[in-house]
């Protein structure tokens, strides 16, 4: 069953709708940048169960708000990584991790996102889009928290083993 959205997000969906399959829908991105009630919008249509595209859209959307504006976004963080955390829609999951890249670490679910992040390198299933942002969130932490580089190798050597090539990161 799908849960009703604000109004905010129902015009987010009805602006994206204009743009059927096209990826026109880009040029919303400095319209939706500099209305806070459109960000808002988004962020609630990517976390939202609304049939596909829209969810996949409005993540796309908020991934390049957060690449060129990243200010917009920082205050949406915690509901964006909740989204990434809880939602089966593997595109969302790669846009939104894909924002996340733009910002500082933060403690919120932490150890959450770090399980999640390993899980994603552990998965034979995992999409390359998926991997590569996971790898690199994982490459911000290990900057911080040095400890974590050996683990992370490990992962990835272990992926290297099972799977094959799949490149290298600094950490």
């Amino acid at each position: 069953m799908v849960k009703p959205i604000s109004t905010s997000a129902q015009h987010v969906r009805d602006q994206l709708e204009l743009y059927g399959k096209s990826t026109a829908f880009l040029g919303l991105i400095d319209t939706f940048a500099f209305d806070d009630d459109l960000v808002k919008g988004l962020v609630e249509l990517a976390a939202s169960d609304t049939p596909h595209p829209f969810p996949q859209y409005a993540s796309h959307i908020l991934l390049h708000i957060a690449r060129s504006y990243t200010e917009k976004l920082e205050i949406h963080y915690e509901t964006l990584l909740d989204t990434i955390l809880f939602t089966r829609n593997t595109s969302v999951q790669r846009n939104l991790l894909g924002a996340l890249l733009c910002y500082p670490l933060h403690s919120y679910r932490e150890g959450e996102l770090l399980d999640w992040l390993f899980a994603r390198i552990n998965s034979p299933d995992s999409k390359p889009g998926i991997l590569n942002y996971a790898v690199r969130k994982l490459a911000q932490y290990a900057a911080n928290y040095p400890e974590l580089g050996q683990e992370v190798r490990l992962a990835l050597e272990l992926r290297e083993e099972l799977s094959g090539k799949i490149g290298c990161v600094e950490l």
